[in-house]
């Protein structure tokens, strides 16, 4: 998807991500935003991606 920073629109001194139990988990802080807004950016991030993706396997198959 990106940089966290990067598709959050924030400096990374906003971010804290440290690991969690398992290594494949992180957990993110992020000063500054609400919760809220952290979920409609990355959904929106996560909606450019797929439609990238669409657009990509349209491409290839034409």
């Amino acid at each position: 998807m990106g940089r966290p920073a990067a598709v959050l629109n924030v400096r990374l001194s906003q971010l804290d991500i440290r690991r969690a139990k398992s290594s494949r988990n992180r957990i993110m802080t992020v000063e500054s935003i609400s919760p809220e807004q952290i979920f409609e950016r990355l959904r929106d991030a996560l909606k450019k991606q797929a439609s990238e993706r669409t657009e990509k396997r349209q491409r290839r198959h034409n």
